[in-house]
């Protein structure tokens, strides 16, 4: 034998990390984050959407209080216009429909309102019914 020593391939005796451990941390830590911000993409839009459906939930509720606060049952009818702006509320449209039933046994108006806002594919649509008074 000569007087060379053989290097130690147990884990004591190495130091550092091999090329093939180094890429494989990459690539998982790459996965990771990737996952990460696809999630933190999706959450932002689905916060936005959810935004944009309670403003518009809101004005239609406020119309629909509105038009409940009449009061003369004959002036509800003027309350169904369509507006292609909301003061405040760029981007926004809102259309109120008032449809009067009258029969032997009852008179009532059924108000509609619908909200939509362009970015957002379907609208909000809220009712109510307002009997005669």
């Amino acid at each position: 034998m000569s007087g060379r020593r053989r290097k130690c391939l147990t884990p004591r005796g190495r130091r550092g990390f091999s090329l093939v451990e180094v890429i494989m941390a990459i690539v998982l830590l790459s996965g990771v984050l990737l996952g990460f911000a696809v999630f933190t993409q999706r959450m932002a839009h689905g916060n936005a959407t959810a935004t944009t459906r309670s403003t518009e939930s809101d004005l239609a509720v406020d119309r629909l209080e509105t038009v409940r606060a009449a009061t003369d049952y004959a002036s509800i009818d003027a309350f169904g216009v369509a507006e292609p702006t909301i003061a405040g509320f760029a981007g926004y449209t809102r259309s109120t429909y008032v449809l009067r039933t009258v029969t032997t046994a009852a008179d009532h108006k059924t108000v509609t309102v619908v909200v939509a806002k362009p970015s957002i594919h379907d609208s909000v649509v809220k009712t109510t019914v307002i009997a005669a008074f």
